[in-house]
């Protein structure tokens, strides 16, 4: 047994030794693709959040602005299933190349005709260290009796 825990030991000092030197020398950054020193190294530079704000709700307004999540007494949609819709809804808008096609998804078609919404976007810059810093906030587009206004700074 003390045989195999001394080979367990020097061949991680030997596979630990090539991955600190290709890292520190090698042109692509490691000698091991396999080997990866954190999970940082493939997370993108920008994360982008949808999610979608009830401004005026079967024809009241509302006092302030609430998340489309947060209503789940009034859809009775389970709050992830509710932002995997948000999620997919933005990312149909974004690859849309034909504005005048874009139909509006299932779980907004749940409120009435009176209601409107906003998708809105939050993208934070995780190249800076404190990331809360520059957060960006964007308005894409507005629902309102049923149909879709873009606003300019839309994609």
């Amino acid at each position: 047994m003390n045989w195999y825990k001394n080979f367990v030991v020097y061949w991680t000092i030997i596979f630990m030794s090539i991955a600190v030197l290709g890292r520190v020398f090698s042109e692509s950054g490691e000698f091991f693709p396999f080997f990866r020193w954190s999970l940082f190294s493939k997370t993108p530079n920008e994360l982008v959040i949808p999610f979608v704000m009830v401004t005026k709700l079967d024809g009241v307004n509302l006092k302030e602005r609430v998340n489309i999540t947060a209503m789940y007494n009034h859809h009775h949609i389970n709050p992830v299933t509710m932002d995997l819709n948000v999620n997919k809804w933005y990312k149909t808008v974004v690859n849309k190349t034909n504005k005048a096609e874009q139909t509006l998804p299932e779980f907004i078609t749940i409120f009435s005709d009176k209601s409107e919404f906003l998708l809105c976007t939050k993208a934070l810059d995780l190249t800076k260290s404190d990331y809360n810093l520059n957060v960006t906030l964007d308005t894409i587009l507005m629902v309102k009796n049923k149909t879709i206004t873009y606003f300019e700074n839309a994609n």
